[in-house]
């Protein structure tokens, strides 16, 4: 887990639903986003930093108004110049969500900014 190493901060969160409950590890504590779409979760590293998959826990059944349909994954080298590089979509998610990417090749995604 390199996610320590990042700054993370977030579009929108309720009261006491922010940054500190998405990175807990905890099952039973989440992000809960406030306000209107799209909401984001933002990573910056210090310098330009590999990585191979972003896993997301969702559960419909605990929280439906809540749950995204659609994870998309944007990096860069800063919030300006960011590139969709992964794209899932989602009904009725449960579990645990893996999006690749890692591909395999000298040219995987490096960056600075994910979004």
């Amino acid at each position: 887990d390199i996610g320590s190493q990042a700054t993370w901060w977030l579009s929108t969160c309720k009261p006491g639903f922010g940054v500190d409950h998405l990175r807990d590890n905890s099952l039973e504590t989440y992000w809960q986003s406030d306000g209107q779409q799209p909401h984001f979760i933002n990573i910056n590293f210090k310098r330009k930093t590999s990585v191979k998959a972003m896993c997301f826990y969702v559960d419909y059944r605990q929280d439906e108004s809540y749950t995204p349909s659609r994870i998309s994954v944007r990096v860069g080298n800063n919030m300006l110049d960011l590139v969709e590089v992964a794209k899932v979509e989602m009904v009725e998610p449960s579990g645990w969500i893996n999006v690749d990417l890692d591909s395999g090749k000298d040219d995987s995604v490096r960056a600075s900014c994910y979004r």
